[in-house]
């Protein structure tokens, strides 16, 4: 849904202020803040608490009433543990056909428990991501003659200190 000027034009939003056009009217379009780990987790939230099958309007709308701000489909899928959450959460709803009436006590720890086996699995999808991206740099260090000693090594050495480490595992005499 995007914000009108009060004229009733959508399109003047996005026209910059020297623009002929962009006299009509005021312009009421904000920009919506990036992304941080702070409104990513909050959007987690919102996605974990969805009920049944969401769709990205769903989560759209959620996220525009919990933050104030609305995202574009594209702008959360860019973001991997959004995406992931987003996947994790419709494939566990597809799995649940029919549903029998229970207290709101049940529902109420059902839907928790729902929520933190959602969350878990999607802290090991993000896990194996991040054990294969690790193997790519394994690989490419020892592709291109890095010695896993100096990925080891601590931030704060100095320059020649790892050009040392570098010229050793070389083969070279130096001390």
């Amino acid at each position: 849904m995007r914000p009108r000027h009060a004229e009733g034009r959508a399109d003047d939003a996005s026209l910059p202020s020297t623009h002929p056009d962009a006299e009509r009217g005021p312009r009421t379009r904000v920009r919506s803040p990036n992304l941080d780990a702070a409104r990513i987790k909050l959007i987690l939230g919102v996605i974990h608490r969805l009920p049944g099958k969401p769709g990205w309007e769903d989560v759209i709308s959620a996220v525009e009433l919990k933050l104030g701000y609305s995202y574009t489909r594209q702008t959360l899928f860019a973001h991997p543990a959004i995406r992931l959450a987003y996947q994790e959460r419709k494939a566990g709803a597809a799995a649940r056909p029919g549903e029998r009436p229970v207290s709101a006590t049940k529902r109420a720890a059902a839907l928790a428990t729902a929520r933190l086996r959602a969350e878990l699995a999607e802290t090991k999808r993000r896990e194996e991501l991040l054990l294969e991206r690790i193997a790519n740099w394994i690989y490419n260090a020892h592709a291109n003659g890095i010695p896993i000693t100096l990925l080891d090594a601590k931030p704060g050495r100095s320059r020649a200190e790892t050009a040392g480490m570098k010229m050793r595992s070389r083969g070279s005499r130096q001390p």
